[in-house]
């Protein structure tokens, strides 16, 4: 089976989680890792970080075919955003 749909079948199920539960639910939780990879000792930072840097990385390409280029753009921002913060940390 190829690469796209494999992941796609994967993560129906983590997808439908995520859709069952409140609205607010990942951006808090994005929103308070963000916080303790700032806050936290580097090492326990970094483990707070990555989380957040996969959970990303995840959306996206999944969402890679549908996005127009500005939105394609905005994701590779952020990602490269997340991995230097998380290299500023070490």
């Amino acid at each position: 089976m190829p690469l796209r749909p494999l992941v796609e079948s994967r993560s129906a199920v983590l997808l439908a989680w995520f859709s069952l539960r409140p609205k607010a639910l990942l951006p808090v939780l994005v929103l308070a890792l963000l916080l303790a990879s700032s806050l936290l000792p580097p090492a326990l930072g970094l483990l707070c970080l990555l989380p957040v840097l996969l959970l990303v990385a995840w959306l996206s390409y999944l969402s890679w075919p549908v996005l127009d280029p500005r939105a394609r753009v905005l994701r590779c921002v952020v990602l490269v955003a997340l991995t230097v913060l998380g290299a500023l940390r070490l």
